[in-house]
């Protein structure tokens, strides 16, 4: 598995003596003793981490991170009309449907409050995973974006990753009330929910909640694919970059077009369940 022998005061370090202090691998110190494929691998386990104790089953049952008051009249305001459906808003989910000619675009979050549009997928041929998110406030101004290459995972496993980025990243910039919108219903569930037998899922969405709850006000919300085009376009970049995520301060070349199209309000309209 190792490209060489591996150096005797190498053998029977821990765990944590590969990690930085923020909890993220710590590559330069074993990125050359191992191959891609298998360093690609190690970059999509969890890390241990003491806020979220020891490892336990996963529950089931509605979860809530933020307060109720005060979200309806939120999202009136908010021109989130692309939705099919708002996760961790009500106390169960919104399951009535009708269908109709929807405008499929992006719409601004309401004033006060940014929008992170994620995805993550797997390559069909080299059956690697990526993820990519963008963050825009309420003029659709780009404040963030991100793209990561991960292990050869399933596009859930993409889908969780690019949330809890981009969860991480907006904390760490300050940003007291968030919006996230993706366009995986079964993502979503699983954040809510915990409703998974997969351990590295249930720890990832553990992580996220973890994160969401402190200090600030976050809403996770669904969107049709076709709404979330610039994400896409991210993640395909994180397709072909290496082990570090890649951020972006300001619109790349390349998705420029798509963003421009975002700030004019251009779409399409389509028979969806709204």
């Amino acid at each position: 598995m190792a490209l060489g022998p591996i150096p005797q005061f190498e053998i029977g370090k821990k765990v944590s003596e590969y990690c930085t202090l923020d909890g993220s691998w710590n590559w330069a110190a074993f990125n050359h003793l191992l191959p891609q494929d298998i360093l690609m691998s190690i970059g999509v386990i969890p890390l241990p981490s003491h806020v979220l104790g020891e490892d336990a089953n996963s529950w089931t049952g509605f979860y809530s991170i933020f307060p109720r008051a005060g979200v309806l009249s939120l999202l009136l305001q908010s021109s989130i009309y692309g939705s099919s459906a708002m996760i961790g808003v009500l106390p169960s989910f919104l399951r009535i449907k009708n269908d109709q000619h929807c405008d499929i675009k992006w719409y601004p979050p309401s004033p006060g409050w940014i929008k992170l549009n994620v995805d993550g997928s797997r390559h069909n041929t080299t059956r690697s995973s990526a993820c990519g998110g963008v963050a825009r406030d309420e003029n659709g101004n780009w404040l963030f974006g991100f793209a990561k290459r991960l292990g050869k995972r399933n596009a859930i496993y993409a889908e969780i990753w690019g949330i809890f980025f981009e969860v991480r990243i907006a904390k760490e910039k300050g940003y007291p009330r968030v919006m996230i919108e993706v366009d995986s219903k079964s993502a979503l569930e699983l954040i809510v929910t915990e409703s998974t037998n997969n351990q590295q899922l249930h720890t990832m969405a553990r992580r996220i909640r973890e994160i969401a709850k402190y200090n600030w006000q976050v809403i996770f919300s669904h969107t049709i694919r076709e709404g979330n085009k610039i994400v896409h376009a991210l993640l395909n970049r994180g397709h072909r970059v290496y082990l570090d995520i890649v951020m972006f301060d300001n619109p790349p070349r390349w998705c420029s077009d798509l963003y421009q199209d975002d700030l004019s309000g251009l779409g399409l309209s389509r028979l969806v369940p709204c």
